[in-house]
């Protein structure tokens, strides 16, 4: 779980922080500090913490009718889906598993499209975990905890990170700054 959440904020930090900040990239500093490039690793985690508090939350399209129906038609076909896997399971040879293979994903063609939904992402300051500077972006190499801060360039040294409890509002950084 940890390094799947970890790679999902991985493609937020490295594909919106170029788009939001006029293509500055800072995908290179994940690893470590470069020797001549201003971005830091500390720089990286401290963006990428803005968007730990961010979690999918899809919009339903649907109404509970719809949702039934599609519920009725998918049933069957998951219960025979079910069925297969737990015969595949002693399987003896490839031959035979490639033929359980098969069974299920034309049962997959059979399944009902998706129930139609809008891709939303929420604000959920509870669940956010604290940014962590991962050594050579190894999600078992636990380094330093880091707060949402601008990259060091931006601001002198002496800047605070923003407080944990910092929602999706606009940042407020000490007087004198």
């Amino acid at each position: 779980m940890a390094s799947s959440r970890n790679e999902v904020l991985t493609e937020m930090t490295t594909s919106w922080v170029p788009r939001l900040a006029g293509g500055v990239t800072v995908g290179c500093a994940r690893c470590n500090d470069h020797k001549f490039d201003p971005s830091r690793q500390s720089d990286y985690y401290r963006l990428q913490a803005y968007f730990a508090a961010a979690h999918d939350r899809d919009v339903p399209k649907f109404t509970p009718r719809s949702r039934q129906a599609g519920n009725a038609q998918a049933e069957p076909v998951e219960r025979e889906m079910k069925q297969l896997r737990q015969a595949m399971k002693p399987a003896k040879d490839d031959e035979e598993r490639a033929e359980f293979e098969k069974k299920v994903e034309d049962l997959e063609d059979r399944m009902p499209p998706p129930l139609p939904a809008l891709f939303s992402v929420a604000d959920d300051r509870r669940s956010a975990r604290r940014s962590t500077c991962w050594r050579a972006a190894i999600y078992r190499n636990k380094g330093d905890a880091v707060g949402m801060r601008p990259p060091g360039v931006l601001l002198p040294e002496s800047v605070p990170e923003l407080p944990a409890d910092t929602g999706n509002r606009a940042p407020r950084w000490p007087s004198g700054s």
